[in-house]
């Protein structure tokens, strides 16, 4: 289905995210661009990724009808959802990370998150 949000990974120089209309995140390596390393669900419709600013393999998303996500990835690019976030009541529609120095960000890490009808932003820690 139609991909919504598409962000290359600033740790990784050929590593790809790719959320779309169908529930899942995507990760691609585009050195063999085929087929996806990984597939996570995530559900409700992938409309934001965003990569964490220092910390490699950590991805947030706003998942539209379905919260919002923070998704680990291992070495060999497999996902896992480690953290999911409730508190909006219409759709997830934008999501970022605090980008603050390196050293603060080693235990947990500030999210910003937004959604559409209701117009709020809500911030929240993940513990990575």
């Amino acid at each position: 289905m139609g991909v919504c949000s598409i962000q290359s990974s600033p740790h990784q120089e050929h590593l790809l995210a790719t959320g779309s209309y169908d529930e899942s995140v995507l990760l691609w390596d585009l050195r063999q661009p085929r087929s996806p390393l990984s597939e996570t669900r995530v559900g409700g419709g992938v409309w934001r990724v965003k990569w964490h600013p220092h910390l490699p393999g950590l991805l947030a998303t706003a998942s539209m009808h379905n919260g919002f996500h923070v998704i680990r990835y291992d070495e060999a690019g497999q996902g896992a959802v480690v953290q999911e976030f409730h508190e909006h009541e219409s759709l997830g529609y934008g999501i970022d990370w605090q980008h603050s120095s390196p050293d603060q960000q080693r235990t947990s890490s500030l999210l910003a998150s937004c959604s559409f009808y209701d117009h709020s932003l809500r911030l929240w820690t993940s513990n990575h």
